[in-house]
């Protein structure tokens, strides 16, 4: 039995009133309703369903299939996160089934989170933006609450928030549970036995980090990593905006990326013993001009937001080049010949480049380094 759901919301509850909602507004579609025809439709079905049974039909397919889900005991109802889409009926529908399932199936806890543009009626922010941001906010949930701790229940919603909730589980490797309308059985589909190609996320971290940070980048910039590896274009996509060619996460990149970057993050190397206060910071050079990066904000928050890692020591600044330019954070497995295995960094503006090296704890063990790689990349500085 699992303590923590993920279940995607159609808009069952309100196709199965369609009365109420003529009798309030006929000549409007969903859309158009005003806030307070909207909301007197809420009231006026969740009265009607207070006379209901969570099993009866009425109540939608969201509430009949969580009910049997408890019934069976393969949800102990302690948690669900309630996935809806960014309509005004998925909106609707979302506060009326978790007022159901707190009210009727006392459920514990319910948060509804509606997925920015996953929006039919906005074909190009649905396609681009909205199954990637549901990919994304599921993600988050799962790394939250851990893999080993939840469920997925692709009750209701959009055929393609369905499929890509079924799909999420399969690359978390968390069982997923599919109920057939009108049926009582409960059909528990547990995730395939493959895994994702760690070494080809490990090889191409600089630009899929970018794209992922950036949102859609464009693709003259990053022309070279594709023609360096071709299998990037298995989990991007392109779209064409105003002349210019982006690249973009293609949903499923999405998925496996954060699966990669979770992973990761439950294998970061331990914390060091160095105090934070303690922890030192040198620059090895004496080019005064150097100093036009070296204290610049950007990089005294890249600086703090490394120093702050609990698995950093210390960190050097070996290099300055004046001829180095550009918009680049890059990190690279180093070594320094003293001191060992070292993460070196490159830092470029237009003003130049500096570039040093970042000592951590387990820095003998290339997952760990790598992992932390991984941290570096995804943090905000």
């Amino acid at each position: 039995m699992t303590d923590i759901l993920i279940a995607t919301c159609g808009t069952s509850i309100l196709n199965n009133s369609l009365d109420i909602k003529r009798e309030t507004a006929p000549e409007r579609e969903w859309g158009e309703l005003k806030d307070a025809e909207a909301s007197l439709i809420e009231k006026r079905i969740l009265e009607r369903l207070e006379r209901s049974g969570a099993e009866e039909r009425i109540c939608g397919a969201e509430i009949n299939s969580t009910e049997k889900l408890i019934k069976k005991m393969k949800f102990s109802g302690k948690k669900l996160y309630l996935i809806a889409s960014d309509t005004l009926e998925g909106r609707m529908a979302g506060r009326m089934v978790e007022v159901l399932l707190r009210e009727k199936l006392h459920v514990d806890s319910v948060e509804v989170r509606v997925i920015e543009d996953l929006n039919t009626n906005r074909e190009f922010d649905f396609a681009k933006k909205g199954l990637r941001n549901l990919a994304s906010v599921m993600g988050a949930i799962i790394n939250k609450e851990g893999e080993n701790h939840l469920a997925i229940s692709p009750i209701g919603g959009l055929k393609a928030q369905i499929f890509m909730a079924g799909l999420v589980g399969q690359i978390f490797k968390i069982k997923t549970y599919y109920m057939y309308d009108g049926f009582d059985e409960v059909i528990e589909l547990l995730p395939m036995p493959v895994s994702l190609d760690w070494d080809f996320f490990n090889r191409n971290l600089e630009v899929i980090s970018k794209i992922k940070r950036d949102g859609e980048v464009d693709k003259r910039e990053i022309r070279s990593f594709f023609q360096r590896e071709e299998l990037l274009r298995n989990i991007t996509e392109e779209v064409h905006i105003e002349g210019t060619d982006y690249i973009s996460l293609s949903p499923l990149g999405e998925m496996a990326y954060m699966k990669f970057f979770y992973e990761a993050v439950n294998n970061l190397p331990m914390e060091t013993k160095v105090a934070r206060e303690e922890k030192h910071y040198h620059y090895k050079g004496d080019e005064a001009h150097a100093d036009m990066v070296r204290t610049r904000g950007d990089f005294n928050n890249f600086k703090e937001m490394v120093l702050d890692k609990p698995y950093v020591e210390k960190m050097y600044i070996s290099y300055y080049s004046p001829d180095n330019k550009g918009e680049i954070i890059r990190f690279t497995k180093s070594s320094n010949m003293k001191e060992g295995r070292v993460i070196g960094f490159e830092f470029n503006r237009k003003q130049g480049m500096l570039k040093g090296s970042i000592f951590i704890t387990e820095a003998q063990d290339e997952k760990k380094v790598e992992a932390a790689m991984a941290d570096l990349y995804e943090s905000k500085w």
